[in-house]
Formats: C-alpha cells, sequence, structure tokens
C-alpha cells in the first residue's frame, strides 16, 4: 500500500473520529442544557399552580368549577404543555379544564393530543368521547369510546400513579385506590352505555342530545 495513502486515510479516520466524538459532546450538552431549562421552566411553573385540593374535588363533581378557578387552572395546564410538549398527561388536564368551562372544541384538540401522545390511557380516549358527544359528533364519539375499551386498566393504573401531573391531586383526594379503581371500573362500563345510546341516536338520525344528557356527560380526571 501506497504510505502516502496510509496517512491521508489516517488523517481522514482521525478527522472522522474528531467529528463523531465533537458531535456526540455537542449533542450530550444540548440534551443537559435542554434539561436544565426544562427544570426551570417547572419551577417557574409553581407560581403558576391553581388551589389543587379543588381541581381534585372537582372530579366526578355533579357541580361545575368556578369559572375564574377553570380560567386558572386551565392557564396552568396550558403552560404545563408548553413546556413539556411531549407529556400527555398535561394535555389530559388541559382538556379537562377546558371542558369543564364548557369550552368543548378547545377541549377536544386537548384530550386528542393526549391520546395520541399516549394512546394506552383509557381516560384520554373517554373524556375525549364524552366531549365529542356533547359536541354532537356522533360517530367521532363512537370511535373514541370503542378506543377507551381497548386500553389495559393496569396501564392506566400505572400511568396515574406514575405521571408527575397526577401525581400532584393524589395527596388532595383522601384514598385514592378507593377513588381510582372503582372510577376506572364505571368508566368502562359508562363507554358501553355510551355506545349503545350512540347507537340508538343513530337509529333516530338524532344529532341533538337531550338536555338531560348534559348533566351525565361530565369529563372526569380517573
Amino acid at each position: 500500500m501506497n504510505p502516502g495513502f496510509r496517512v491521508r486515510a489516517r488523517s481522514v479516520f482521525l478527522s472522522a473520529g474528531f467529528f463523531y466524538i465533537f458531535a456526540g459532546t455537542a449533542v450530550t450538552l444540548h440534551v443537559k442544557d435542554h434539561q436544565a431549562l426544562g427544570i426551570a421552566k417547572l419551577r417557574a411553573l409553581n407560581r403558576y399552580m391553581p388551589a389543587l385540593a379543588e381541581l381534585a374535588a372537582s372530579n366526578r363533581s355533579a357541580t361545575d368549577m368556578d369559572v375564574d378557578y377553570a380560567r386558572s387552572a386551565a392557564f396552568y395546564y396550558r403552560k404545563v404543555t408548553d413546556y413539556l410538549p411531549q407529556n400527555p398527561n398535561g394535555y389530559f388536564m388541559l382538556g379537562y379544564c377546558l371542558a369543564r368551562q364548557g369550552n368543548d372544541a378547545q377541549a377536544v384538540r386537548a384530550f386528542a393530543k393526549s391520546a395520541e401522545l399516549n394512546p394506552a390511557y383509557f381516560w384520554a380516549h373517554y373524556n375525549l368521547g364524552v366531549t365529542r358527544l356533547r359536541q354532537g359528533q356522533l360517530d367521532e364519539a363512537e370511535d373514541a369510546f370503542r378506543a377507551a375499551l381497548k386500553t389495559d386498566p393496569g396501564t392506566t393504573v400505572k400511568v396515574i400513579f406514575a405521571s408527575k401531573v397526577f401525581q400532584q391531586l393524589l395527596p388532595e383526594i383522601r384514598d385514592p385506590q378507593a377513588v381510582i379503581l372503582p372510577g376506572l371500573k364505571g368508566g368502562y362500563q359508562d363507554c358501553q352505555r355510551w355506545i349503545a345510546v350512540i347507537g340508538r341516536l343513530k337509529a333516530l338520525a338524532q344529532k341533538e342530545l337531550p338536555p338531560d344528557f348534559y348533566n351525565q356527560l361530565r369529563p372526569v380526571i380517573f
């Protein structure tokens, strides 16, 4: 082999090696900087955090949230999605707060994003179905309820207890296990019930829901 070629080849390999080391270091520093920025943003979120006791109490409540409170809670979770755009549970809670305000169009988008990011989470599909049904979107609501029924309950329970978003709320519930497990069981039953209701509405070619339906069609956290 030509000695000159060996020298040039070694130079190329050394240059390539240096490039990969440099690139790897740059990526590592970028990731660390991104993580540090994320932590700083999360700390800033504490300034916007609403009173979580009231938010937790609204779960499965028969009454709507106070309008001002619902607005502040939605503002907080919108910040969560801004700072953590890949966190499905931030979108889920944003959708919940928007739906409790009656802002169903935006709630649908938030629940849909949550279900897209974590299709294994039951309540994202369920609330998407409830909110679409409130808008009279029967086919889309049925699709969401059927997607919810395909999820594994155990995975949903794991998500609730592992998520930092939900961990904020759990201390505000006296006995989370007594709320979460029966609520989840009831949610699966409600999915089947609403699918049957949708079937009857389609048979009647009825898009408008009777007023008393809206008292039952409420989003829930868990």
